[in-house]
């Protein structure tokens, strides 16, 4: 499959694979015909040749998939301003598309910018305050190393942070201001990349952005805008798409129902490799998303936030195999193999509801199993409300040494809020326990949420532990007194949420061999709360897998007695079974006599 068009090949010049390239273009730049639109394998301009008062010409999607030009003018640069060793090139942009979106729009980021023979000087990839014309250019020379994997810094891409705001200086940001009409105040703040817009296919409902919240705060730098993409990617490569400089580029996280992406921009092509954005996306380093072309319906004014592209997601055109500091690089061709498989079955009042997502980024499977949970329960109870349901997620894996398991979790889930984001949490959490330790390297195959839901409310609302003494039932307002070595006889009240009947729950909860006068505790407990699960005691991936299995479902109640006997802790515990109940938990205080 051929990348370049034919009436391209004549500008074209190949890259080298190392860095000599950039050593020999610091002696004297070859010369090149004036640029008359993209360049799919350009020469990068040596970054010290970028200089104040140096036009070039950039070109990016505003609309469709053919790009549109824009002027830019070098306005200076900052040293070291992306990182050590890679400055940063401030310019002013101007095109009637930018003076239509108001300035710089998230989604530029990766256009790339020539002068006027055709050398690459760089992508455009920060702004400098919303609605502004001011943008900073990622030096192309710092983006060639993306072509063979390499980094333009010293050591592995995690040893930079990223900066929150690239400074100016007090002189720098006085011309700022008087070249783009802002502040001096907004203009000291310095550059930003450029936010990425996430596509996501549908549109999330409350509850389902609250998860794209969360995604978005670990993340950082993608923003989902009202309005923005929301169409499905599909896996299928395509057999004719070419991807070329300045087009429409998304990196995918998932395909299917639930499609995620982040669109930018593709900076240059070469021998089978694309690199674009300018900045990172996750700054993961090595990395594994699809790589899709993109169809922009229109870029959306926007003078609180700035303006953003909005796009609906096409082809498949590769793999996304490296998040470095100055942009993200694909191999053109296969779409990411080894994908994780999401799915759902779910029936509601006699219909049955499947949903299928493949996620090609390891390290988000737990966000998108759970949006993907949310979503499929939401279509299952026809809203995103209060229910019930009988449910069982399967988390399939394999360990370091390739060991494959199987974590099975069935459970009966009430909520009086909403039942879609409880079963969310849920996978989400379970999903976290597996893979955020340091016990070893384990990756996620599959993800299936299946069962029963239903709006109607069945289960209970648990209160009130009570205490069996000389036969007479107890609130307990201090120590209770009880045999060593015999039992405690305990009750909860039992509140029916569908007709909100009184009952009772009886459960007599043994107590260890532990002498007289040792003080103690009895608990009874109900349901499982995702945000209180603690493995910190697992010293092994069995010992953690082990402990996640032992999570009680909510249709159990536990009570529990724990006394403390010679330094050690001596605990004994009995389960009822019953319907689901509400998370609950009270205790009481023992001694023994």
């Amino acid at each position: 499959m051929s990348f370049i068009t034919a009436h391209r090949r004549r500008a074209l010049v190949v890259l080298p694979a190392s860095g000599a390239l950039l050593a020999s273009a610091m002696i004297g730049l070859p010369a090149q015909a004036a640029v008359t639109g993209p360049i799919d394998c350009p020469t990068p301009l040596p970054t010290a040749q970028a200089v104040k008062g140096l036009t070039g010409t950039g070109y990016t999607v505003s609309s469709g998939t053919t790009p549109d030009a824009f002027t830019a003018k070098v306005l200076g640069r900052i040293t070291d301003g992306i990182a050590p060793g890679v400055d940063m090139i401030m310019a002013e942009l101007d095109s009637p598309a930018l003076d239509a979106a108001g300035g710089v729009w998230a989604g530029m980021s990766g256009s790339p910018v020539y002068t006027e023979d055709g050398h690459l000087i760089g992508a455009v990839s920060y702004g400098l305050a919303a609605s502004s014309p001011i943008a900073g250019i990622t030096p192309a020379a710092t983006m060639v190393p993306l072509l063979t994997g390499g980094t333009p810094t010293s050591g592995s891409n995690s040893t930079v942070k990223l900066p929150k705001a690239i400074k100016v200086s007090g002189a720098q940001a006085t011309t700022l201001s008087k070249t783009s009409g802002l502040a001096v105040a907004t203009t000291t703040r310095g550059f930003k990349a450029l936010t990425i817009p996430l596509g996501i296919s549908g549109n999330p409902s409350r509850y389902g952005q609250k998860i794209v919240d969360r995604f978005e705060k670990k993340a950082g730098g993608v923003s989902t805008f009202a309005g923005g993409g929301s169409a499905k990617a599909t896996v299928t490569p395509s057999a004719t798409a070419e991807v070329h400089a300045a087009g429409n580029f998304a990196g995918v996280i998932s395909y299917g129902d639930v499609s995620w992406y982040g669109v930018g921009t593709t900076t240059f092509v070469c021998k089978g490799r694309a690199v674009a954005f300018g900045h990172p996306f996750f700054y993961e380093g090595d990395t594994k998303l699809g790589a899709n072309l993109a169809d922009t319906l229109f870029v959306q004014p926007d003078q609180t936030w700035g303006p953003f592209k909005v796009t609906n997601i096409t082809d498949t055109v590769g793999t996304v195999n490296l998040d470095s500091l100055t942009g993200i690089a694909a191999t053109l061709g296969a779409a990411p193999t080894g994908m994780v498989s999401v799915t759902s079955k779910l029936t509601s009042a006699g219909k049955t509801y499947t949903g299928a997502s493949k996620v090609a980024a390891q390290d988000w499977t737990a966000d998108i199993a759970a949006y993907s949970a949310l979503y499929n329960v939401e279509k299952a109870l026809g809203a995103s409300s209060k229910g019930s349901g009988s449910i069982t997620i399967t988390i399939k894996g394999k360990r370091a040494n390739g060991t494959a398991f199987t974590l099975t979790r069935p459970d009966q889930y009430v909520d009086r809020y909403n039942l879609p984001y409880a079963v969310a949490d849920a996978t989400y959490f379970l999903i976290g326990a597996l893979t955020q330790h340091d016990l070893e390297k384990i990756t996620i195959t599959s993800v299936d949420v299946s069962g029963s839901v239903t709006k109607t409310l069945k289960g209970y609302k648990a209160s009130k532990l009570q205490i069996a003494k000389k036969g007479v039932w107890v609130t307990p307002k201090k120590a209770i007194a009880v045999r060593s070595g015999g039992t405690v006889l305990t009750r909860v009240s039992l509140t029916s949420l569908e007709t909100g009947r009184l009952s009772y729950l009886k459960l007599r909860v043994p107590i260890a061999k532990v002498g007289s006068d040792v003080s103690g505790f009895v608990s009874l407990s109900a349901g499982s709360d995702p945000y209180e699960w603690d493995f910190s005691d697992a010293d092994s991936f069995p010992e953690l897998l082990a402990a996640v299995r032992a999570i009680p479902p909510s249709n159990v109640l536990i009570g529990e007695t724990d006394f403390e006997s010679e330094g050690a802790s001596h605990k004994s515990a009995k389960v009822a079974t019953t319907l689901a109940i509400l998370p609950f938990w009270d205790g009481a205080e023992l001694f023994t006599r």
